[in-house]
């Protein structure tokens, strides 16, 4: 689990500087195709003055994406986003899984758009929310019940 963390904290740190150039290289070739890659990390903190265990007064991970986006030529453009979750059987493990993995069109005729693979789906307010953008720690009662961790289904849309 360390490891983890410290291997996301310098791809993060590393990664950091190649933003700041822009559309450029040092050898001024284009950017434009090359994969653009992001890491979000969302950690919870509780301390508690009764108990001194470790379960308790912690930091841990709750969940750590991996996001990967390309130009894949003129007309297409592809999206993967991995999420590692820590094991609920073992402290020590994690488990990586694909939270979404899409192609979408970038220039189809009459102003239409596609999107195919595995993404959340649009339903609701929360339902195509990641985990790092809800408004609370956890989510609302009624999705959890009712829609389980999030709505990722395979399919495709076309939105106009």
């Amino acid at each position: 689990m360390r490891f983890l963390i410290t291997v996301l904290l310098c791809c993060a740190i590393l990664s950091a500087p190649v933003a700041t150039l822009g559309s450029g290289t040092l050898t001024g070739a284009s950017n434009a195709m090359n994969p653009a890659f992001s890491v979000n990390g969302l950690f919870v903190a509780e301390t508690s003055r009764e108990r001194d265990d470790a379960e308790v007064n912690a930091v841990r991970l709750q969940e750590a994406e991996l996001h990967f986006t390309a130009v894949v030529d003129p007309f297409w453009s592809a999206n993967i986003i991995l999420a590692v979750l820590p094991n609920e059987d073992d402290a020590s493990a994690c488990d990586i899984g694909v939270e979404e993995a899409n192609i979408e069109s970038t220039s189809m005729p009459f102003g239409l758009g596609l999107k195919l693979g595995k993404f959340f789906l649009p339903f609701g307010k929360h339902a195509p929310l990641h985990t790092h953008h809800f408004p609370f720690l956890e989510a609302p009662l009624a999705v959890s019940t009712y829609l389980g961790a999030g709505l990722t289904e395979t399919g495709a849309e076309v939105a106009y």
